[in-house]
């Protein structure tokens, strides 16, 4: 595993308690003392206690850093009230390298994904994924008139649901064995996780693509490679190229093949106008 360097927080250092709450969701952290090994923190108007748990990269104590007009006004550790100069928030895991598989992945939360980039998969992959239970009766009834009208298969009918459990427990290959082990798992998904809890587990497990060696899973990762920014600052054209990676992602690679995640991504706009989650003028 690679991770990136941990991020040092001095006093005097320019943060508000927000992002600071983001580095530590990032790393791991809960927001709230629970089943929770790397810890957890506690946000509150001056600032954010932090506490680390046993898988903890370092030996850190609890502590509080405390933020006045925009700036670290204070660090204390909670065991002796005394001051720190400085804090070390957990690296987060940046790259994961196992047997044979390189991946490039960062975890991102479903609070932390920006509504535009959810508009955008529910559009083109499962628009009434926060209605459904696991499976769209419409969707499969359509998929299969299509299929029935071309000849062939020109259209899944699988939910977001039961993509993620396809992704993180199955094997390609396709046999009725398979396909009952599918619908197992997710109505096993739907039973115990909330809509949003399953979607956060698909955008950080969904494969993006690839650069170079390395496989890019999850959208947090694919906004950094794809565009050099933060997922939270996407444009609703680059989220709309993301979402439109999902079905085909080598073909339709925004590094290689522009004009094909061009014409995927204005699909998506499409779809997103006609579910209405922009205007004319976005889409334009």
């Amino acid at each position: 595993m690679l991770f990136a360097a941990p991020q040092v927080v001095m006093v005097g250092d320019a943060i508000e308690p927000g992002d600071l709450a983001l580095a530590l969701r990032r790393s791991g952290y809960a927001d709230s003392r629970g089943n929770t090994r790397m810890g957890w923190y506690n946000q509150r108007p001056d600032g954010i206690e932090i506490f680390p748990g046993p898988d903890s990269y370092f030996d850190n104590e609890e502590a509080v850093v405390k933020v006045n007009a925009g700036k670290v006004s204070q660090i204390i550790a909670l065991r002796d009230n005394t001051e720190r100069t400085q804090y070390l928030i957990e690296p987060q895991l940046i790259t994961n390298l196992f047997d044979r598989s390189r991946e490039k992945r960062r975890i991102i939360r479903f609070e932390d994904l920006p509504k535009t980039l959810i508009n955008a998969v529910v559009s083109g992959e499962d628009k009434r994924f926060f209605q459904h239970s696991g499976f769209d009766p419409l969707r499969i009834i359509k998929a299969a008139y299509v299929d029935f009208k071309e000849g062939r298969r020109a259209q899944g009918a699988s939910t977001l649901s039961m993509q993620l459990a396809r992704s993180f427990w199955l094997t390609p290959e396709k046999t009725i064995q398979r396909k009952f082990a599918e619908t197992m798992i997710t109505l096993h998904l739907e039973q115990k996780l909330s809509k949003e809890k399953i979607f956060e587990y698909y955008a950080n497990q969904v494969d993006l693509g690839r650069r170079g060696s390395f496989a890019i899973r999850g959208f947090a990762e694919a906004a950094q490679q794809y565009f050099g920014k933060d997922v939270r600052d996407l444009t609703v054209p680059e989220a709309a190229t993301l979402a439109g990676l999902i079905q085909r992602p080598s073909y339709t690679n925004p590094v290689k093949w522009p004009e094909r995640a061009k014409a995927r991504r204005n699909i998506i706009l499409m779809l997103m106008r006609e579910n209405g989650y922009i205007g004319d003028r976005e889409y334009a």
